[in-house]
C-alpha cells in the first residue's frame, strides 16, 4: 500500500517553499507509524501544509507538494524529514485539513494514497505529474523470498556474463548480510 507523508508548521509563512530538513523537536519518530519502512523507502511524496499554532496562523497558505529525501532521527528520537520542493499547490491548507482523517491532523503522519487522492480530488487539487510520478515509482517491499527466488532463476540462465553471475552472488550474499569482496578474474 503506498503511502504519502504529511507534515505540519507553523513556523513560517513560507516554510515549505525551500529545500531544507524538517526538525520536529518535542515529538518521537515513532510516533509515525511504519518510520522504519517508510524511511527506507525514500524518495516519498509528501505534502507539507500549514496550521495554526500560538500566535502564527498560516492555515491560508498553499499546501506544498514535496519530495522526501530522507528521514531520520537523533539520540532523542527527534524525526528529521528532509525534503525537496516541487510544486505550491493552489488551495489553502486549512481546505485540505479540514476533511484529513483526524490521525492524519497531527504534526507529521502518512495516509494512503488513495486516501489522499480522493481529498485532492474532492478539494479540486490536481497533483503535478512529478509528484505522481514520483508515487509511482515507488516499488512496494520485495518479499526477501521472492527476491531471493527470482535472482537464483536468473543464475540459472546461460545468458549471464561470468561477471553478471559474480556480481548477481555478490548481491545475494550481502542481501542476506554477508560481507563481500568482489576479487573479480
Amino acid at each position: 500500500m503506498k503511502k504519502v507523508i504529511l507534515l505540519a508548521t507553523a513556523w513560517a509563512p513560507d516554510y515549505w517553499e525551500f529545500d531544507k530538513e524538517a526538525r520536529y523537536p518535542k515529538t518521537t519518530y515513532r510516533d509515525l507509524t511504519g518510520w522504519e519502512e517508510l524511511s527506507k523507502n525514500c524518495p516519498l511524496a509528501g505534502l507539507g501544509r500549514y496550521i495554526k499554532q500560538k500566535e502564527n496562523d498560516f492555515r491560508n497558505k498553499p499546501f506544498v507538494y514535496l519530495k522526501i529525501t530522507g528521514m531520520r532521527y537523533d539520540s532523542n528520537e527527534t524525526p528529521f524529514f528532509e525534503f525537496k520542493v516541487i510544486k505550491k499547490a493552489d488551495t489553502a491548507s486549512e481546505k485540505l485539513t479540514k476533511i484529513l482523517p483526524e490521525e492524519n491532523k497531527k504534526l507529521f503522519s502518512a495516509i494512503t494514497l488513495d486516501c489522499l487522492i480522493k481529498i485532492l480530488k474532492e478539494i479540486g487539487e490536481e497533483p503535478p505529474k512529478e509528484w505522481v510520478d514520483l508515487i509511482e515509482s515507488v516499488d512496494s517491499p520485495v518479499d526477501w523470498r521472492d527476491y531471493l527466488g527470482k535472482y537464483f532463476l536468473e543464475l540459472k540462465s546461460e545468458s549471464l556474463s561470468n561477471a553478471e553471475f559474480e556480481d548477481r552472488i555478490a548481491n545475494l550474499l550481502t542481501a542476506l548480510g554477508f560481507d563481500v569482496t568482489q576479487k573479480g578474474s
